[in-house]
């Protein structure tokens, strides 16, 4: 039997469909409307650990990311971006928080994504709303980008935005900087407890550029980040990044123990070979198990690799692995993919924690995990 709340919430979820399918019918006119998104179907199975309860497990998911993308005046533009979800069987990676009970079998879920405009100029932008915020350079990690912490597992999922404002300048052509302030994440927060106050600046030469970042976290006990960040193109592709994280207690008297604990680190590579058929991704991460980090690390050395080969245009295969070191534990996974047509692509993925660790077979992590997913972009 359905809630008031669930009933309101199901009302909230049609509107908005319709709102973006009220876009989409506007779209096939001349406008400055521009529609688009991607539809996906998942099919994911596999073996459960033992402190799971062992034995089988099986699921279905259908996903689709709506966009919505509008201009205004002569500077202006508005984003949206929707995301829904409805599943069975085994938990997967809706990423909703709002759950809606669909008969007694099906979960769904809707989740705003993006909402914000920007208003941009010659020499300045100003953006605000739900937006991405990205900072660093890192490709698998990133520790500079602490308000939505990358997990290199799941390469294809949509980061999450942050209810934000940020002005930024151009005074030279290889020169950005940055002013931005984030509102908090606990959505009770009536003193405003856990805002995010910051600036970067980006350079950026021919072949290298560096950013450097600055936060400060509004808590009884305020949070201080400092990030450097660094990516140099010179065939081989190198990515360095780093931020440091400490309370305003242990700023006056930080020694090098409290540094590592607040430090998170990571340098890695790319490069391509045979014309691009082969590409090839190392990186290596420190992390000092500071409380305050963001991202949840058990251990301090984590490395992960992923070796890519284009058979053609259409078909690839994918082999990766996140292993940490500390515990020797590992997740290799192996994906075959395959783009029968312009738009249209279908993937085939294996996933097999192996040792004791973290990245080991466990409640959280299935033994072994098979996928199966047809993905049309429109």
């Amino acid at each position: 039997m359905r809630t008031l709340g669930s009933v309101r919430a199901a009302r909230a979820a049609a509107a908005a469909v319709l709102a973006f399918a009220a876009a989409a019918a506007l779209n096939a006119a001349p406008s400055s409307l521009n529609f688009t998104g991607s539809a996906e179907t998942l099919l994911s199975g596999g073996a459960l650990d033992d402190e799971a309860g062992g034995g089988a497990f099986f699921g279905a998911e259908q996903y689709a990311n709506l966009r919505l993308k509008a201009r205004f005046g002569d500077r202006g533009t508005f984003y949206g971006a929707l995301n829904l979800i409805a599943a069975t069987g085994a938990p997967v990676a809706a990423g909703g928080d709002s759950l809606l009970s669909v008969g007694d079998n099906y979960a769904a879920a809707l989740e705003l994504e993006r909402l914000y405009y920007r208003i941009e100029s010659d020499a300045a932008d100003v953006e605000a709303g739900l937006m991405r915020l990205p900072f660093g350079y890192g490709q698998a990690w990133s520790p500079s980008d602490f308000l939505s912490p990358r997990n290199p597992m799941l390469p294809d999922a949509r980061t999450r935005g942050v209810l934000a404002a940020a002005a930024s300048a151009y005074p030279d052509d290889r020169l950005k900087l940055k002013a931005f302030a984030v509102a908090p994440k606990d959505a009770e927060s009536a003193d405003g407890a856990g805002a995010v106050f910051g600036a970067t600046a980006d350079f950026h030469a021919e072949r290298a550029s560096v950013q450097v970042l600055y936060s400060a976290e509004a808590l009884s006990e305020p949070i201080h980040r400092v990030g450097l960040s660094a990516k140099i193109e010179a065939g081989l592709g190198i990515a360095l990044d780093a931020l440091l994280t400490v309370g305003s207690a242990d700023a006056a008297n930080l020694d090098a123990d409290a540094a590592l604990d607040g430090l998170q680190a990571s340098a890695g590579f790319d490069y391509s070979f045979f014309g691009g058929n082969l590409y090839v991704l190392a990186e290596y991460l420190w992390d000092g198990g500071s409380a305050d980090n963001p991202g949840a690390f058990e251990g301090g050395n984590y490395l992960y690799g992923s070796i890519v080969y284009y058979f053609d245009d259409y078909t690839s295969a994918t082999l990766d692995c996140a292993a940490a070191l500390d515990d020797g534990s590992l997740a290799p996974g192996l994906t075959l993919g395959y783009e029968p047509f312009q738009g249209f692509s279908l993937s085939l993925s294996c996933r097999t924690p192996l040792g004791d660790g973290e990245y080991g077979p466990s409640a959280e992590n299935p033994r072994l995990t098979v996928s199966a997913t047809a993905k049309a972009k429109f």
